[in-house]
């Protein structure tokens, strides 16, 4: 079976980079698509446009900016292949669906007795074509099995009434058209990569849940278990004094004393420094935490140091976000709404924080609020009247002095 993959060359704002090229999980997106594309059909074909669609016999055929993951598309072909006709796939309403439809333009669409469903730029072909969107568009839908788990995060309850959730699921399909939804995708790998992980080598599950038997014994069976699901690459440095739960390392990852690293992946030379605590984070390749930072659910690409107490955040390649920068991460008077580099989007969430195009670099003080995105090459830093610059002669002893205009002035 043909495999084709219309390129858009669409780019994400504020990074400029199509989104093929953006990564997800630590992947290129183009790689991603390749490889289940490869494993599931065949070797895709990039096409400029639907013209090039050759579907003499069956086909499948999807956009670049169309992410999506090994189980929805094995169920989908699965069924579609039965059912000996062209279909587009589906996916029931969730709070999967609900976070990431904002700003794709998808709509939900009635779907019988699967509720509201959702369709996406995803389809099998099984009559010839020429095909164009209107007739992509009118194509029956088909949904494969789709489950989810809600997890709920602890919320500050007096600040904000809505609960921040999280859906737990692998049957994963986004269309990537702003930076909130390559955020997303990018949190969502962390699920899928579990999954894979653990369905994917049962051996080796068995063998980390028979090594953590002892060690239930003395602490509640899901700590146990944490500290020994963790996937670990080739040279990889880590204090005994560190605790790291269910995360996936890469080769020559570092991680320092007292450091707390769950729910993570961590990209290949990595540098966690001692007492830094991340939860569900992602951070690509040589990525660096200064001393005490604190992440929880912050995405880095590569090569960034990611310094603040931070949190819901997307930060681009090579940026340097100093320890004493501020983001804002909840809107206390409804949803987060950012700007894609065309419009306005509602997010439909109150909790996000902001996001960090390449090479972005902050200062002292520096306080961003929620949903903004800071454009490539940025060099943010404070208002530096309050900093002390120079002494101008002998101070007063035992006066209280503030900083003002750069001198140390007598407090009035």
């Amino acid at each position: 079976m043909r495999a084709y993959i219309v390129e858009t060359g669409h780019a994400i704002f504020p990074f400029g980079d199509r989104v093929a090229d953006l990564p997800v999980g630590n992947e290129r997106v183009a790689d991603a698509q390749a490889r289940v594309c490869q494993r599931l059909a065949a070797a895709p074909e990039r096409v400029a446009d639907l013209e090039a669609v050759d579907s003499t016999g069956e086909c499948l055929l999807t956009y670049d900016d169309v992410y999506f993951t090994v189980r929805v598309l094995k169920d989908f072909l699965r069924r579609a292949r039965a059912g000996k006709r062209s279909v587009a796939l589906a996916l029931p309403r969730s709070l999967f669906t609900d976070l990431t439809l904002p700003g794709t333009g998808l709509e939900y669409e009635p779907g019988g007795d699967d509720g509201e469903i959702v369709a996406y730029r995803l389809y099998y072909l099984a009559e010839p074509g020429p095909w164009d969107a209107e007739r992509l568009a009118a194509l029956p839908r088909l949904v494969p099995t789709f489950k989810e788990k809600v997890v709920n995060g602890a919320t500050p309850s007096r600040l904000v009434t809505e609960q921040y959730a999280y859906p737990v699921t692998s049957s994963v399909v986004f269309h990537l058209r702003n930076w909130f939804h390559l955020y997303r995708a990018n949190l969502q790998a962390l699920t899928v990569r579990w999954v894979e992980q653990i369905t994917g080598k049962p051996l080796w599950t068995a063998l980390r849940l028979l090594a953590a038997l002892p060690g239930m014994l003395r602490s509640p069976p899901l700590w146990a278990v944490a500290r020994r699901l963790n996937v670990r690459g080739k040279r990889c440095r880590i204090h005994p004094r560190a605790i790291v739960e269910f995360s996936l390392l890469g080769d020559d990852v570092t991680i320092g004393a007292g450091a707390i690293v769950r729910g993570c992946l961590l990209g290949a030379g990595t540098n966690i420094s001692d007492g830094s605590h991340l939860q569900y984070s992602v951070l690509g390749e040589r990525c660096f935490t200064s001393k005490s930072t604190i992440l929880n659910g912050v995405v880095a690409f590569a090569e960034s140091d990611v310094c603040p107490a931070m949190q819901l955040s997307l930060v681009g390649n090579q940026c340097s976000l100093t320890a004493r920068s501020h983001i804002l991460d909840i809107n206390l008077q409804g949803s987060v709404r950012i700007w894609d580099g065309a419009q306005v989007v509602d997010t439909g969430t109150a909790y996000l924080g902001a996001c960090f195009g390449h090479r972005v670099r902050t200062g002292f003080d520096v306080a961003i609020a929620h949903g903004r995105a800071i454009p490539n090459d940025t060099i943010l830093v404070s208002d530096d009247d309050s900093v002390l610059r120079k002494i101008p002669g002998p101070l007063p002893p035992g006066v209280p002095l503030i900083v003002t205009g750069g001198v140390p002035v007598e407090k009035t």
